[in-house]
């Protein structure tokens, strides 16, 4: 995954523009919160496939938007 794809699931998310963005945001957040101590540490293996890697500030939204997404659909 690349910034420009990252970002634009998280605008897609934002502006309820698909239903599948969402439970991918999810997903996102599920791995880190299983798998990662560090937000850097799970940046820098999402961003493995890019090659200018991923800039954190937008890994940390897109994670915040996987939570928001996680605990409203349980909620």
């Amino acid at each position: 995954m690349n910034n420009k794809q990252l970002s634009n699931l998280c605008l897609a998310y934002e502006r309820q523009e698909c239903t599948t963005s969402g439970p991918k945001l999810e997903e996102l957040y599920l791995d880190y919160f299983n798998n990662y101590l560090t937000p850097q540490v799970f940046c820098e293996h999402l961003g493995n496939d890019s090659p200018d890697g991923l800039v954190l500030d937008l890994v940390e939204h897109a994670l915040s938007l996987g939570r928001e997404y996680n605990h409203r659909k349980r909620g």
